[in-house]
């Protein structure tokens, strides 16, 4: 099987559209062969020995023996690079109710292998390969974008409920099929349509922004991103033709980019023609909803009623078009056309490479450049905008016994802005799939046709046709998920003005903005819109490099204590009290240093006020194996200088707080390293010696607003609280009683002159801002990585008493953090209740399985419970024998179930 996903690799993942294009355009090439069929033995050499180190270019050559004899062949004499993928996925795919699913016991394969390439391309060579042996027609291809699997004893367990409690809405939407299926029909004229964002796309993906304008073959070195997609756009206009036999001349427009450039209004045109004559879609919901693109593709020839599951109706005319593919070249096609159809899966693999994260490369800017480019093409007020809000939650809540849906968005500037968002989104979630005004007179005449030819009763078989018209009809209800807004973090940046650095705090524009944003979405909950009792929780989500929770402060009590008044209690009869505000907070997830994430989670508890029934989002840095991250990071670590002054003066009073041992020798490393960035970064500033005990009573004060401290006095003085807002300045330490052990008393060291200077120099001091915006390295001092990693479990410890919750998101954290395997997630360490024999000994923390973006990570809900069942299964303990037994992982697995749903920050949520 390794070796099949290795060949497929080099087929589909490593071969470039470029080279392919290169080929077929080859006058020699073009008219002697047919390139998928006779790909060349030094074309796959050259390509496995690049891509796959852990081969000797002898072991690759005979791989590719192996493709041609066995994995590739077609028969005796031939072999292709769509038979590779036929071999595949007839070893990985299984059938359940006429849709494809996961063998589970390939899931872990099938993960890595159909998140590189996309799932569509196998999934629909599956059922091309399953119905040819059956003789048959696929009619449905509304499968859900990612599929499940035939694991039984899950599906089961999954059935009495789940809650999905770390969702962004905008992430979680198939947005590269919605946005490859824009540019597929939208070929000219982009910039009308998608605006500054066709610019931006491209030149951030590395796709030149001018076309190339080179009529000589051997002139071409490599073609413009965008132009490829125009040309694959071309390749699915004329193999989409099913009502003759394929124009190759107009295949041949793509070798002339000169010639194709001037064609590109044509190819327009007869798209707009395929238009027409398709699927009439002009009593869609779109039209009703005043959307553009209400035809938003030329290979939707049916209606969502047709679809079992009609949430995922926009997928289908690009799975049929993949299908009928498919089922000609398994047929045995013998035809050129297939090299075309081979150049159109390469280039959308190149441009969902820009879409979908599928590098190795670790940490959140990663992410973040995947996360900036969903919508793109997605243009505000178009179908294909619709389509992606419905898609997100409708495919996950249609297919998921999802008992608590909780869906993240950002928040807006003001009431107005918010309240706009909210219903667009409702209204888009909660669209009704109801297609049976259309053809109503044609659907009885296909149904006594059928009724004849079956010889079934009419009147039967139009309770079932009725039935199922009615169940598609429904989708959701709007009381079936609420909202939490999650602020949206921004990386704060040296002010080049000296005036601004002295007159302004950290992170001073986004305060503002942070203020404005909580205050509307006070107003919101002050005014008599039903939407504010769907709002029930808070976060901040987003990069955490320079932007720490202490910016956050003040907003989160602001919101955490906000109490609306009863001002509509005598006037709305069905008036329900709102409830408090639940905060949950990105912490942990990103980190330069593992004592940075880990300073990072305290201060999200700390200054946020975080209490009992709140939550984390992510927390890696409380259970990473510290052996490994620093091992990861070759015992060097460069970060800012401030970052790793505050880091090193937190880590020594952590050090005395949970009476971890640690040597003398790194201690006094740490001081060392604590003493110079000190005299480093704030120079002059004091005359006598600020230890770090004092530098830490000042780092404590951070949770405050830093305008009590813009003036240096003599005494602290109480500002009078004119606001609402005023009133919550001071970290007033109201986050519960269960909490408080971890505040001193604030109002002592805020009476501390040599304190509150500290805190005005940290914000107001440009020198101080400047030099430790300065990058410096750290030298990981021999047996720190266990100091961290004892330190570690003393938090956990913590965290549990506190009862805040964690929530995990299996993939996006294997895929973001700093490992490689989903047996190494830390969530096995925060929770191993009934998984060792001294668990009662470890911390248990409340934690929950979630998805975060699944459409950036291609996950479901479903998927994340299954990805971990078999990574536990898989993994062995010392002497190489099965560490866990079934009934251990779906008895563990259970248990996180149930708690995710006791995370729910919504009431009456019940479980079984």
């Amino acid at each position: 099987m390794n070796n099949l996903r290795s060949t497929l690799s080099i087929l589909f993942k490593e071969q470039s559209a470029d080279d392919l294009w290169l080929k077929i355009s080859n006058n020699e090439c073009y008219s002697s062969k047919i390139y998928v069929q006779d790909f060349s033995k030094e074309d796959f050499i050259r390509l496995g020995s690049d891509s796959m180190r852990h081969y000797t270019q002898d072991e690759v050559r005979n791989l590719f023996h192996l493709y041609k004899e066995r994995y590739g062949k077609v028969n005796d004499e031939k072999y292709s690079v769509f038979f590779a993928l036929k071999n595949f996925v007839d070893i990985s795919l299984k059938e359940k109710d006429g849709f494809p699913v996961v063998a589970y016991e390939h899931l872990l394969r099938w993960r890595e292998t159909s998140h590189d390439l996309g799932e569509d391309v196998f999934t629909t060579a599956f059922m091309a390969s399953k119905n040819l042996e059956r003789k048959k027609v696929a009619q449905d291809f509304s499968w859900r974008p990612v599929i499940g699997t035939d694991n039984v004893r899950l599906t089961k367990m999954l059935e009495q409920g789940v809650a999905e409690n770390h969702f962004h809405l905008y992430g979680s939407a198939p947005h590269f099929e919605l946005s490859w299926m824009a540019l597929m029909n939208l070929v000219a004229e982009h910039k009308s349509h998608f605006r500054d964002n066709f610019d931006w796309f491209f030149e951030k993906s590395g796709g030149r922004k001018s076309e190339l304008k080179i009529s000589s073959m051997s002139d071409y070195s490599s073609l413009s991103l965008i132009t490829k997609v125009r040309m694959a756009s071309l390749i699915r206009l004329v193999l989409s033709d099913t009502t003759s036999d394929y124009d190759l001349e107009k295949l041949k427009w793509i070798h002339n980019a000169e010639d194709f450039d001037r064609r590109l209004g044509k190819i327009q045109q007869m798209i707009s023609e395929r238009k027409h004559s398709a699927f009439d879609f002009q009593n869609s919901p779109g039209k009703d909803a005043g959307l553009k693109f209400s035809k938003p593709d030329y290979l939707l020839r049916k209606g969502e009623s047709s679809c079992s599951q009609p949430q995922n109706f926009m997928l289908t005319g690009e799975r049929e078009f993949l299908y009928d593919k498919f089922t000609e070249i398994f047929r045995g096609c013998e035809e050129k056309w297939q090299d075309y159809f081979y150049l159109y899966l390469l280039i959308k693999k190149e441009l969902r490479r820009e879409f979908i994260q599928t590098n190795q490369r670790i940490g959140f800017q990663n992410f973040a450049d995947y996360q900036d480019r969903k919508k793109c093409f997605l243009p505000d007020g178009s179908y294909y905008e619709r389509a992606m809000v419905r898609m997100a939650m409708s495919s996950s809540f249609g297919s998921q016994e999802i008992k608590s849906f909780e869906t993240r968005i950002a928040p807006k500037d003001t009431l107005v802005e918010l309240l706009k968002e909210i219903e667009k989104i409702d209204r888009f979630a909660t669209a009704k799939y109801d297609q049976k005004k259309n053809g109503e007179d044609k659907k009885i005449t296909l149904l006594k046709q059928l009724a004849e030819e079956l010889d079934i009763d009419r009147e039967l078989l139009e309770k079932i046709e009725n039935h199922k018209s009615d169940k598609l009809t429904n989708s959701f209800d709007k009381d079936d998920f609420f909202y939490t807004l999650h602020f949206i973090k921004q990386s704060d940046k040296l002010k080049p003005c000296k005036i601004s650095q002295i007159s302004q705090c950290r992170n001073f524009d986004q305060r503002k903005i942070v203020k404005k944003q909580a205050q509307a979405l006070v107003n919101l909950r002050e005014s008599s819109s039903s939407v504010r009792h769907r709002i029930l929780g808070i976060d901040s989500a987003n990069t955490e490099i320079a932007c720490r929770p202490e910016m956050f402060a003040q907003a989160f009590r602001f919101l955490k204590k906000h109490r609306p008044s009863n001002q509509w209690k005598n006037i709305d009869p069905d008036y329900k009290p709102l409830p408090f505000l639940r905060a949950t907070f990105h912490a942990g997830e990103d980190f330069f240093d593992l004592v940075d994430g880990l300073r990072y989670i305290e201060e999200a508890i700390r200054f946020l006020n975080l209490r009992q029934g709140d939550r984390l989002g992510h927390a890696l840095a409380l259970g990473v194996n510290a052996l490994d991250f620093y091992r990861l990071k070759r015992g060097s670590i460069v970060l800012p200088k401030h970052d790793l002054l505050d880091n090193i003066a937190w880590l020594l009073t952590q050090q005395k707080k949970y009476d971890l041992k640690i040597s003398y020798r790194i201690i006094s490393e740490l001081e060392h390293y604590y003493t110079s960035l000190l005299r480093e970064i704030y120079r002059d500033t004091f005359e006598e010696t600020i230890d770090y005990q004092l530098f830490y009573s000042a780092w404590k004060l951070r949770g405050d607003d830093p305008e009590l401290y813009y003036l240096i006095t003599d005494e602290f003085k109480v500002r009078n609280n004119i606001t609402f807002w005023e009133s919550c300045a001071m970290n007033d330490c109201q986050g519960g009683d269960a909490n408080k052990y971890m505040y001193d008393d604030l109002m002592t060291l805020r009476k501390d002159k040599k304190v509150r200077a500290l805190y005005h120099h940290y914000h107001y001091n440009a020198d101080v801002k400047r030099i430790g915006f300065e990058m410096t390295d750290f030298v990981v001092p021999e047996g720190y990585a266990e100091v961290i990693d004892a330190l570690q479990k003393a938090m956990r410890y913590k965290i549990e008493d506190l009862q805040i919750g964690i929530e995990c998101n299996p993939s996006s954290n294997q895929l973001i953090g700093p490992f490689e395997k989903y047996d190494q997630h830390p969530m096995l360490t925060f929770y191993n209740r009934g998984l060792t024999n001294n668990d009662y000994d470890h911390p248990q923390l409340f934690i929950s399985i979630n998805t975060d973006d699944q459409g950036v990570f291609g996950t479901y809900l479903e998927n994340e419970y299954a990805l971990m069942a078999k990574a536990m299964e898989k993994m062995k303990d010392q002497h190489g024998n099965r560490k866990y037994s079934p009934d251990q992982i779906y008895d563990y697995l259970d248990r996180v179930r149930k708690m995710g749903i006791e995370q729910s920050f919504k009431k009456g949520v019940k479980y079984v």
